[in-house]
């Protein structure tokens, strides 16, 4: 506190002081953000603060000090030795602006940052996950193009059955492209198109069934995760056993979570050799959608073959019917 506020000069005189002071921390941020001083760790930052504060204050203390031998002695007894104080508070005051600036800046730049990091982590998410769908996409169309072939020369009305169920899926594919997730009762229509080509081919070779509630078909589901699974389990039963294979699908809720087991009568020794990239994609999916919150397992249980995943369970207000 001054005890001369009431006359002019020393008025003037503080007035001034702070405008300078002003104009110096401006310019000392102007450096800072062109050197881009704040993205850097928090104790280089307070040094480079303090060291621009000590710099700073040379240049109020070097023109007021002059000026203030100008005021009346009586009312400020300015004295040489007055010229270190005068330094070290001009220092104070920029330190104090300047470290809650400096706070301020610090922490906005880390939270741009930090934003930045986790849209690029989501990005980077999203490709992968659209890379895994792709992969599956190709996969898919080569047995049903197979399928075909076997059909348009021995059995043309059968084969355009199949391009019908071919062309339900080709839209579901389609539609449900930009999404990772879908409801249940939309996978299982796709499922359920895939299960009708696969009995246009088998026969009476595929035996499958399903236990699926109402009750959870509103419920989210990794697109073509379902799909994988019974593709797989179709495909290489078959395989393993010429009079047919017994596939078993079960999804139910349980804690929160949706449980989701497909089964095949098989052994897994042959099955793992030739499965693999595809729960591999599943198991890489589920970690990017859920992280550590959600797994998929494959093994051998009495001559069969159990896949079984679970999530935890999301909710969509739409319903479909359900697999047959």
């Amino acid at each position: 506190m001054n005890l001369y506020l009431w006359k002019w000069k020393p008025i003037l005189l503080k007035t001034s002081k702070l405008a300078v002071l002003m104009l110096v921390s401006h310019f000392i941020a102007r450096i800072a953000f062109s050197r881009k001083a704040f993205q850097t760790g928090r104790g280089t930052l307070l040094v480079r603060v303090m060291i621009a504060c000590a710099l700073g204050a040379i240049l109020p203390s070097l023109v007021f000090y002059p000026l203030g031998m100008l005021v009346p002695h009586k009312a400020i007894p300015f004295r040489f030795i007055w010229f270190l104080p005068d330094y070290v508070r001009n220092i104070a005051i920029l330190a104090m602006w300047g470290g809650f600036y400096a706070a301020f800046c610090f922490r906005e730049i880390s939270n741009r940052a930090e934003t930045e990091r986790m849209r690029l982590v989501a990005s980077s998410k999203d490709l992968q996950l659209s890379t895994l769908r792709n992969q599956l996409n190709p996969h898919f169309l080569f047995n049903s193009f197979n399928l075909l072939r076997s059909l348009v020369e021995s059995d043309p009305p059968t084969a355009r059955d199949a391009i019908t169920h071919l062309a339900e899926m080709m839209r579901h594919s389609l539609s449900t492209a930009s999404h990772n997730t879908i409801t249940l009762a939309r996978e299982l229509e796709f499922v359920e198109s895939y299960i009708a080509l696969e009995r246009l081919r088998y026969e009476e070779r595929l035996r499958i069934t399903a236990d699926v509630s109402d009750l959870i078909r509103g419920r989210r589901i990794p697109s073509m995760l379902l799909y994988t699974l019974v593709e797989n389990a179709v495909k290489y039963g078959i395989d393993q056993n010429l009079n047919g294979v017994d596939v078993s699908c079960r999804i139910w809720l349980e804690s929160e979570r949706l449980w989701l087991r497909v089964t095949n009568s098989g052994m897994l020794s042959h099955e793992s050799k030739s499965a693999g990239t595809g729960l591999a994609n599943v198991r890489r999916r589920l970690e990017l959608l859920y992280g550590n919150d959600a797994s998929v397992e494959l093994c051998e249980l009495d001559q069969t073959v159990v896949a079984e995943a679970n999530w935890p369970a999301t909710s969509e207000p739409d319903t479909a019917p359900g697999m047959s």
